[in-house]
């Protein structure tokens, strides 16, 4: 009886500590080493139909504190079909990142979508203030599920010319 109830109870303890380590939060980057406490809103427009689709940016907003986690920088629960990610142009190091779906998305499998009738989505990323250039970066799941680059841009947080 004893060596039944040990092996269960190593079992248990083996299988307890696999599952603590893969839910433990991967390193994430830290808040105040790459952003201010106020917010970036990034604009874009997410144009097309069910066959073509493509984006262009808009426009840049700062607004006041960041309400977002200051620890969870980087989603890692693979949600969405699409994500957004925030590297930093320097290091090129992942530093925010967030999965979400669209309007779009909608639309393009819609009536209209599938008949080839193009339309403009306004669309935006919120994410912390950053510091110093980013990379913005947004993905696209593929048919087999994967996540591909889409689209890439330079952010420079101080440049006048880009805030609205």
């Amino acid at each position: 009886m004893l060596k039944k109830i040990s092996k269960e109870f190593i079992r248990s303890i083996f299988f307890f500590l696999i599952l603590s380590i893969s839910i433990l939060p991967q390193s994430s980057p830290r808040f105040e080493n790459y952003f201010n406490n106020e917010t970036l809103r990034i604009d874009y427009f997410h144009i097309g139909d069910a066959k073509t689709e493509m984006i262009t940016m808009d426009k840049l907003f700062r607004y006041g504190i960041w309400a977002g986690s200051l620890t969870h920088l980087v989603d890692h629960l693979n949600n969405g079909k699409y994500y957004y990610k925030i590297y930093d142009a320097a290091s090129n190091k992942l530093i925010f990142s967030k999965g979400f779906d669209t309007f779009f998305g909608e639309y393009a499998s819609s009536d209209d979508g599938s008949n080839g009738i193009i339309k403009s989505f306004q669309e935006s990323a919120i994410i912390p203030f950053p510091k110093n250039k980013i990379i913005f970066v947004i993905e696209k799941r593929n048919t087999a599920n994967n996540l591909i680059e889409f689209i890439r841009t330079e952010i420079d947080p101080q440049s006048i010319f880009n805030l609205g």
